[in-house]
């Protein structure tokens, strides 16, 4: 019997402060160049659950593409064309060879008001640029052979207003999986499977999404991963080795104790981490542990990351939160210092604003992206799309709904820990942002946004 693996499980807006009339040290948008930017196990023992659902393909990643898994061997065959209506938004793709899909585009309703961005992984050309309203994406040159593996949506201008955006694929042989949302990516990645189908629904903002015992992404780990009766999760390394380590994928990591998946609380590495029931790491679990009394801060320069800790007793800072994307500058200081004020509003150099700003040290402080005036309908669409680059004068640029967080929770006096590492990101992945149009006036991360 086949099982399958189940799902896991702001505050009131500060009064504003007055604004002084010094200018700091990040005059808004610099343009510095481009940004970098199973069935049963063989003849195993009853009651062994492969957490696949049949693939042929094998273990692990497959490598290059070849002419049977859609790889470039002339182009063949004929796209067809089909759509699908969802409430408010209009699917149209097509079905290439294989009964894969080829490429889509998506048109939101003029009469909701508001933009759909969208993007998608394919077989031949990985991830590729974002598309809007009715733009193809994917197999453009007509190649029936293009497949797509994974896709990500995003709403923008009042579409991301007053609607959040779910999504969810199913791939061949995998099945359905479970409910992406906003920009997230639904799919897989380097498994050799590929989608079939897609849904979508449209929801109020902030209010109950649709709801599914599987995860928006199937990792290619998956396929040498089974269950035996007990529940447990055991990891068959693909060299037959008694594996222990980390299994990292573009969207998903596990670790492996002898071959076993660990989950729930686990110490690793000198840090403390929560793992899903089906084995993924939890890389954010302040919904988990709530508010905590004390928190620090550690800045990767060089990837432009934020990760916020929490103290886990006597063992000290050792749990990581969140991680948070950043934005930069070269002069950006390196070192600890201790947070000694934080502003609701703050004028900047250049003559623009920041919101939800804590002091680093001098005139270096972490914000929010930038804006034009003292109003979070002013906004500087080009500094939110840049995040994750460089750009700043020396402050670390955050996104809004980040900048506020770390003001409503952390602690006055709080390290903050500026250094660089090209090695590691930290110890969670480094998020990204869903672009938004540059005539965008609000960040779509602040949650103080009232538009009339």
């Amino acid at each position: 019997m086949k099982k399958t693996l189940k799902a896991g499980a702001v505050m009131a807006l500060i009064a504003a402060l007055a604004v002084p009339a010094t200018a700091y040290a990040d005059n808004g948008y610099e343009n510095h160049g481009p940004g970098i930017a199973l069935e049963q196990q063989g003849q195993g023992s009853p009651g062994t659950v492969n957490m696949d659902s049949g693939s042929e393909n094998g273990p692990g990643a497959p490598g290059e593409p070849t002419a049977e898994d859609g790889g470039d061997a002339g182009i063949t065959g004929v796209i067809t064309p089909g759509q699908k209506e969802f409430n408010g938004v209009t699917l149209n793709y097509g079905v290439g060879n294989g009964g894969f899909y080829s490429n889509m585009s998506l048109v939101f309703n003029s009469g909701l008001g508001g933009s759909i961005s969208y993007t998608s992984s394919i077989n031949n050309g990985g991830w590729l640029g974002w598309n809007y309203v009715g733009e193809l994406n994917g197999a453009v040159d007509g190649n029936a052979d293009t497949r797509m593996e994974a896709i990500r949506i995003g709403l923008s201008m009042l579409a991301g207003y007053n609607w959040d955006i779910y999504y969810r694929v199913t791939l061949d042989t995998i099945g359905q999986l479970g409910w992406a949302k906003n920009g997230e990516i639904a799919g897989t990645l380097g498994s050799g499977h590929y989608i079939t189908d897609i849904d979508i629904q449209l929801v109020p903002k902030g209010q109950p999404g649709p709801e599914s015992d599987r995860y928006r992404f199937y990792s290619p780990y998956e396929s040498q991963m089974w269950r035996d009766e007990a529940g447990a999760i055991h990891y068959d390394d693909p060299n037959g080795n008694d594996y222990s380590g980390w299994l990292d994928d573009a969207e998903s990591r596990f670790f492996v104790s002898n071959s076993m998946v660990l989950t729930g609380w686990q110490y690793l590495n000198g840090y403390k981490y929560y793992f899903r029931e089906d084995g993924r790491l939890v890389q954010n679990v302040d919904p988990i542990i709530g508010k905590q009394s004390s928190y620090i801060i550690k800045v990767n320069k060089t990837t432009n990351c934020l990760t916020i800790y929490a103290k886990d007793g006597e063992n000290g800072y050792i749990l990581p939160v969140m991680s948070m994307l950043t934005s930069v500058g070269d002069d950006t200081p390196l070192g600890t210092f201790k947070s000694p004020e934080r502003y609701r509003w703050r004028y900047m150099i250049g003559d623009c604003y920041t919101q939800y700003a804590t002091r680093i040290t001098g005139s270096f402080l972490l914000h929010s992206v930038i804006f034009e005036k003292e109003n979070n309908r002013t906004l500087r669409a080009q500094t939110y799309n840049d995040l994750g680059v460089a750009r700043s004068a020396g402050c670390v640029r955050l996104r809004t709904g980040d900048a506020k967080w770390i003001y409503d929770n952390v602690q006055a006096g709080v390290p903050i820990t500026i250094y660089e590492d090209t090695t590691s990101v930290g110890p969670f992945y480094r998020p990204d942002v869903v672009p938004v149009p540059n005539t965008q006036e609000w960040d779509p991360t602040d949650p103080g946004v009232l538009l009339q």
